[in-house]
């Protein structure tokens, strides 16, 4: 099958942040190339990878917003660098939330999405979707992708599943440790170190 993965970065930031941490209780991180081909069956011909996400907020008079920054800047260089993978950039809106405090909001992601997937469709040139994350909103594009015979697949961790999407899926490809392990640059020689 023809299969195009379309990773959501948020929510594989917050999956790892929260379901895979090594005993010194860090993060543990994962190699994108080893974790995209570990998504694929064993048949499957992967025709790209899109990663999603957007880059942080900076803030003028924050400098750990500066650095945070510098440090997605180069993942996502490093991922732009990689063979067969696109990247897509949304943007982050801040918003007050009261008493000094502030709300991000992720925009442009879900439209970018929805836009590589109903081309990719309509074009004819795909068997099959990975989906990693699952923003409920992209329900209708999957449904429609679904009636014109693509499969869809949702790779998401067993505690961290969208809702909405979980029943729309074909195929559930559990992100759980075992999973995550496989692709940990910890057991890898190579990948991104930041």
């Amino acid at each position: 099958m023809r299969v195009v993965q379309m990773m959501d970065g948020a929510y594989i930031e917050k999956m790892l942040a929260h379901h895979f941490r090594g005993s010194d209780g860090r993060v543990r991180q994962i190699d994108f190339t080893a974790f995209s081909n570990e998504l694929i069956a064993e048949h499957d011909e992967l025709l790209r990878a899109y990663y999603y996400h957007c880059p942080p907020f900076v803030a003028d008079d924050d400098e750990d917003s500066h650095r945070v920054r510098a440090n997605k800047e180069r993942f996502f260089a490093y991922l732009k660098s990689q063979v067969g993978i696109t990247v897509r950039m949304g943007r982050l809106e801040r918003r007050p939330a009261g008493e000094g405090r502030y709300t991000y909001i992720q925009r442009g992601v879900g439209e970018w999405i929805t836009t590589d997937l109903l081309t990719l469709t309509f074009g004819g040139r795909l068997d099959a979707v990975v989906l990693v994350g699952g923003d409920s909103s992209l329900i209708p594009a999957l449904e429609r992708v679904q009636a014109m015979g693509v499969e869809v697949r949702l790779a998401c961790h067993p505690e961290a599943t969208p809702g909405g999407i979980w029943d729309l899926a074909d195929r559930i490809i559990d992100l759980d440790e075992a999973f995550l392990n496989r692709c940990a640059r910890d057991n890898l020689n190579g990948g991104y170190n930041d």
